[in-house]
């Protein structure tokens, strides 16, 4: 398992949004195709345009709105 630079919890709730966990760029490209399914959450192919970082950015299922 990789070592994380930062915790969830900072990447979720950073002051800038979405930014990149390595260098906090806000370059942050997500992939429209590369969406992958785990039960109760989903993930998100996601990297960075400036440090070329890739990770998952993982988005929790909790319901539905009509």
């Amino acid at each position: 398992m990789a070592i994380k630079p930062i915790t969830d919890h900072a990447y979720v709730n950073h002051p800038s949004g979405i930014v990149c966990p390595w260098c906090e760029s806000q370059n942050v490209n997500f992939s429209g195709v590369a969406i992958t399914f785990h039960g109760d959450s989903i993930g998100q192919s996601t990297s960075c345009g400036d440090c070329e970082k890739k990770w998952e950015t993982i988005y929790t299922i909790s319901g539905f709105e009509a």
